[in-house]
C-alpha cells in the first residue's frame, strides 16, 4: 500500500497541471473566434507556443462557428506566445471512389493549407495577462 501511495504522489509532483484543483503553473484560459476571407473558419487547429522557446504550450481545435477555446487546466501561464493556426483544404470528393470511412473521404491534401503561412510559421505574438480576458481574435485574408 505505501508503494501506491508514493507512485501516486511521485505522479502528482511530476503532473504538469498538479494535484487535485492545483494551479501551481497559473494557467489561464484563452479562447477568440477565427475568421478566414470574413467568414468563420469552419475547421481547423489553433496552437500557443512560448516566445521564448522555454514553458508551456497549449492548443485547441476551432468549431464550425469559427471559435475556439482552451480550458484553464489545459490553458496557458502568462507570457508572450507566438500563435500558429492551420485548417488543411479538404480534398475534392471523387465520385464512384469508395472510402473505408466517411472520415477518409474528408482528409485534406499534405502540404496543402488554406491558412497563409504567416499564420502557420508563428508570425502572431499574443501576450496572456493575469488580468485578461485573453481573448484573441484572428481575422486571416487570403485575398
Amino acid at each position: 500500500m505505501k508503494t501506491i501511495t508514493l507512485i501516486a504522489f511521485v505522479a502528482c509532483l511530476m503532473s504538469a497541471t498538479g494535484c487535485g484543483s492545483d494551479n501551481k503553473l497559473g494557467r489561464l484560459s484563452v479562447s477568440g473566434k477565427i475568421t478566414l476571407d470574413d467568414k468563420p473558419l469552419d475547421s481547423g487547429s489553433i496552437e500557443f507556443f512560448p516566445s521564448d522557446s522555454q514553458g508551456v504550450s497549449a492548443g485547441g481545435v476551432v468549431s464550425a462557428d469559427g471559435s475556439y477555446s482552451v480550458e484553464e487546466d489545459k490553458g496557458l501561464p502568462p507570457g508572450k506566445y507566438t500563435v500558429s493556426i492551420f485548417s488543411p483544404m479538404a480534398a475534392k470528393s471523387t465520385p464512384n471512389k469508395k472510402y473505408a470511412n466517411e472520415s477518409d473521404a474528408l482528409v485534406g491534401e499534405p502540404g496543402i493549407d488554406r491558412i497563409p503561412e504567416e499564420f502557420n510559421n508563428s508570425e502572431q505574438i499574443v501576450e496572456v495577462t493575469v488580468d485578461g480576458p485573453n481573448t484573441f481574435d484572428f481575422d486571416i485574408k487570403t485575398k
